[in-house]
């Protein structure tokens, strides 16, 4: 399962998100209320394999049934054997995604690990107040110039 990151300049990438959605939030959201904000962000996909951070459950499991059996406790040789294809599917998404956070989050994806389907999505310009000082101000000058509709009666 890949994850998503962002990146303000379409070259420093950042984040681990679950989807590209979440991760253009997380991109806009940093873009908010900065002085000079991108006028694009960028969002792209990095797969798992690229980290070797996939298909890791039965890895896991396999080390859990070791460390029952080294402490001999009772049922350690029942321990973990009757996990399903779908239960072992769930285990590998989410030490993925938990791997992939972390590597993300302390930078140490591998230099080959490549970035993919890039997407650029343009950063909206702030509103300004609709009832700010300035915006009355400004529409009482323009419906002051306009002519009313009724001044333009012909004879």
């Amino acid at each position: 399962m890949p994850q998503y990151v962002y990146s303000l300049n379409g070259e420093n990438w950042q984040g681990a998100y679950a989807n590209r959605e979440t991760a253009l939030k997380a991109a806009l959201e940093k873009c908010s209320g900065v002085s000079d904000p991108p006028g694009t962000v960028f969002v792209a996909e990095i797969p798992a394999s690229e980290a070797f951070a996939d298909h890791l459950g039965h890895t896991l499991i396999k080390e859990m049934r070791d460390r029952a059996m080294m402490q001999g406790s009772g049922d350690a040789s029942a321990y973990l054997h009757d996990v399903t294809a779908s239960q072992l599917e769930k285990l590998d998404e989410a030490i993925e995604a938990v791997l992939m956070h972390w590597l993300q989050a302390n930078a140490l994806l591998p230099e080959s690990a490549r970035v993919r389907s890039i997407s650029e999505h343009p950063v909206p310009l702030p509103h300004r107040a609709l009832n700010s000082p300035s915006t009355d101000a400004t529409t009482r000058k323009l419906s002051a110039a306009r002519p009313s509709v009724s001044q333009h009666t012909s004879n």
